[in-house]
Parts: structure tokens; C-alpha cells; sequence
């Protein structure tokens, strides 16, 4: 709970970089990083305009097997705006 927190701080302020790092320590860790922490850092990255970022965590999201909802694939396209 308190990596998504974090994330969702780092979204709130477009630090992608530091909302990515928690998202791969949680990852790392075996933690469940689906669903809301890797929506999170796509919002980080959306905020941020880091749209390069946001296919890599997309690709990132199928080879792990994470699930991606539609309010991530919605901030994935919003970091391409």
C-alpha cells in the first residue's frame, strides 16, 4: 500500500522517473504491481508528456503479465498528446 501511495504521489507531481522506479521495485519484490500502481506511473508519465516511457511501461506490462485497465491504456495515450 504504501508503494501505490508513493506512486500516486509522484503522478500527482509528473516525477515518471521516481513512480517507475517504485513500479519496478514492487515488480522486483513480487509485489502485485497491476491494475492501479502500474495506472499510477502511467499517469506520471502522461503528466510528464513521456510518451516513449509510457509504450516501454505498456511492453513492459504485456511481458510481465500485468493487467493493464483502460484508464492505463487512457493515460498511455494521453502521454502521446
Amino acid at each position: 500500500a504504501a508503494h501505490l501511495e508513493a506512486i500516486k504521489l509522484c503522478a500527482d507531481t509528473a516525477d515518471w522517473q521516481s513512480a517507475c522506479m517504485l513500479l519496478q521495485h514492487m515488480i522486483d519484490a513480487g509485489l502485485d504491481a497491476s491494475e492501479q500502481p502500474l495506472t499510477a506511473t502511467l499517469r506520471a508519465c502522461a503528466a510528464a508528456g513521456e510518451w516513449q516511457r509510457a509504450a516501454s511501461l505498456l511492453r513492459m506490462a504485456y511481458a510481465e503479465g500485468l493487467t493493464c485497465t483502460a484508464a492505463a491504456y487512457s493515460h498511455a495515450i494521453c502521454a502521446c498528446e
